[in-house]
């Protein structure tokens, strides 16, 4: 049997995040998360989220300096309103080779993908079988950095195809 022994001189555990710029990214995994939210008006409610998982193949002009490097961009669900799916959809729709934000890009996503299961059951964090058809899908995302006390984080800007 074969061991595999990590190199701890280039070990990091510092969470990478990627410089603000638009990359060429491939989903890796979707999934669903619950957070509690401890403080402020919603103290005591729970933050639905859904995580995509993606790794960089190139930055948009091609430049491969952060090739194989993690980008995760997660989506709120405001459950409490109609257009809580909004931007997770939109996301969905650049997956699908679909630019977002007319309404023939609308009605193209309902015609080709409107069997797509895109459900989420909030209880068993249970995700639609369309949310396992993204992996492997290749979009263009923007990203930027969010800071949060002395941390920085990644920050979704949007999509559009690759």
């Amino acid at each position: 049997m074969s061991i595999f022994k990590p190199n701890l001189d280039k070990f990091s555990s510092k969470i990478f995040v990627a410089p603000a710029n638009e990359y060429e990214v491939e989903v890796a995994s979707v999934k669903y998360r619950a957070v509690d939210i401890k403080n402020g008006a919603r103290a005591g409610q729970k933050m639905h989220m859904v995580d995509v998982a993606c790794r960089i193949i190139a930055d948009a002009s091609g430049d491969k300096e952060y090739e194989n490097k993690p980008v995760s961009v997660s989506f709120i669900l405001d459950t409490d309103r109609e257009d809580s799916f909004d931007r997770l959809i939109k996301f969905v729709m650049c997956c699908k080779g679909i630019r977002p934000g007319t309404e023939d890009a609308d009605t193209e996503f309902k015609n080709r993908f409107g069997q797509l299961d895109l459900g989420i059951d909030l209880d068993s964090g249970e995700l639609g079988s369309g949310y396992t058809e993204l992996q492997k899908s290749r979009v263009i995302v923007n990203v930027g950095i969010r800071t949060q006390g002395d941390k920085q984080y990644q920050d979704y800007k949007g999509c559009r195809p690759f």
